[in-house]
C-alpha cells in the first residue's frame, strides 16, 4: 500500500514538471515554426538535455539524422529520466520522513512504514 502511494506521488511530480514546460515561451531554435508538431517536443527534449541544437541557433527539425544520434538520444534521455527519478524519490523520501513523529508506539501501524521510508537508505 505505501509502496502505491509513494510510486503515484512520483508518477504526479514526474508529469507535472513536464507540462509545466507548456507555459514557458518555447521559442528555442530560429527554424523551429510556431506551433508546429514537433515544437513542443523540441522544447522539452531540449530542457531535459537529450538533444542541442547548433551554434548558430538553429535545430534543422526537416535534416536526417545517424543511427549514432539516435542512440545518444536515447542515452541522454534514459540518464536524465534515471537522474530526475532519483532526486524525486529523495525529495519525497525527505517530505515524507519529515512528517513522521519519531516516537511511532502510539501508531503501530506506522512502525514498519517508518522503519522502511525513513531508517532505510533509498539510494
Amino acid at each position: 500500500m505505501k509502496k502505491t502511494i509513494i510510486i503515484s506521488a512520483l508518477v504526479a511530480l514526474i508529469s507535472s514538471s513536464l507540462t509545466a514546460f507548456a507555459v514557458i515561451d518555447l521559442k528555442i531554435f530560429s527554424d523551429v515554426k510556431r506551433e508546429s508538431y514537433y515544437e513542443v517536443p523540441i522544447f522539452q527534449m531540449n530542457q531535459l538535455g537529450v538533444i542541442e541544437g547548433f551554434e548558430d541557433g538553429t535545430f534543422a527539425p526537416d535534416d536526417p539524422i545517424s543511427r549514432g544520434q539516435v542512440a545518444t538520444m536515447l542515452n541522454r534521455y534514459d540518464e536524465n529520466k534515471i537522474k530526475a527519478l532519483e532526486e524525486a524519490i529523495v525529495s519525497l523520501t525527505t517530505m515524507v520522513c519529515s512528517g513522521f513523529d519519531q516516537d511511532t508506539s502510539a501508531y503501530p501501524d506506522y512502525e514498519e512504514a517508518f522503519q522502511d521510508l525513513c531508517l532505510t537508505p533509498t539510494l
